[in-house]
Order: C-alpha cells, then sequence, then structure tokens
C-alpha cells in the first residue's frame, strides 16, 4: 500500500518543469492519504520525486549505477532471443533505458502517468522508440516478444 503527501492541486507549469529536472525537493505533509487509482498514486510519485531519485524520478533504482549491468545486457537477451518487439512496462522517465542499445527493436514505453508519457514522447520517441498511456493492470497488453516488467510488481497490492 502506498502512502504519501496528499496531491491539494493540480501541478502548475512550473511544477510540471521541477518535475523533469534534477535537483528535486519534496514538500513536506502533515496529512498522508491513499489515493483510489495507480494513475493518481503514481502521477504523485513523478510530481514530488517521492522516491528520491537524483538521477531519475522513477527512483534510485533507475539511476545509471543501479542500472549498468541491465542496460549492457537487454541488447545481448533480445539477440540471443530473436526479440523484435519489446514493451516496457512499466518505463518510468525512460532515465536508464535512454542509453540501451535498441538496435533492430521495436520498443514501446508504457507508463499509467500522463505526464511521464508526454514527456517521454516529446524527448525520447524515434524511429523505434514509442511511447503510450498504458495500465498494466486493468489494460490489454500489446503483442510484443518480449516484456520487461522492472521494479514494478513490488508496488502493487496483494490483493
Amino acid at each position: 500500500m502506498l502512502i504519501f503527501p496528499p496531491m491539494s492541486r493540480q501541478p502548475s507549469p512550473a511544477d510540471r518543469s521541477a518535475a523533469t529536472s534534477a535537483p528535486w525537493s519534496l514538500p513536506s505533509a502533515d496529512v498522508t492519504v491513499q489515493p483510489t487509482c495507480a494513475e493518481e498514486v503514481f502521477a504523485e510519485i513523478y510530481w514530488t520525486n517521492a522516491w528520491n531519485g537524483s538521477d531519475s524520478v522513477s527512483g534510485t533504482g533507475s539511476d545509471f549505477v543501479q542500472t549498468r549491468i541491465i542496460a549492457r545486457e537487454i541488447p545481448v537477451l533480445c539477440a540471443s532471443l530473436g526479440v523484435r518487439t519489446l514493451l516496457d512496462v512499466p518505463c518510468g522517465d525512460f532515465h536508464w533505458m535512454s542509453r540501451v542499445d535498441l538496435s533492430g527493436v521495436e520498443y514501446t514505453g508504457a507508463d499509467v502517468v500522463d505526464d511521464i508519457v508526454s514527456r517521454n514522447q516529446r524527448q525520447h520517441s524515434r524511429k523505434g522508440v514509442r511511447f503510450r498511456r498504458l495500465n498494466l493492470i486493468q489494460d490489454r497488453l500489446p503483442r510484443v516478444d518480449l516484456i520487461l516488467c522492472r521494479d514494478c510488481l513490488v508496488h502493487l497490492p496483494f490483493s
């Protein structure tokens, strides 16, 4: 169960700008709430950098130091398995994946947070790399050769 400071207002353009550059600071709050949907939960985490990532709003597990081995091994795995299509869900801010060699693979990054998807589309979309909004619990997943679902399942409720 995720508990975090309540979103008392919609993020302003200044908030949105701050969420895309480091360093971030967490707002203080005396009250905690439990949002009603995954998008609210993860949007709040994104806007407040609640996981305290210094490099990535997706948290410290998405920093380059933490991902250096998987970033090196994904192309090897894709080549050895003949992977042509890859779904990365949740893709978060695409921070570490932006350094992965995706040659020969059609990459789809998906996330439940619209603002992350929009930002990724603006900053990272190119031939063979696209982003879309997707709720991995409720939405039908696209047919692909390989699904990368890293650091996600630990955030889901047991129910």
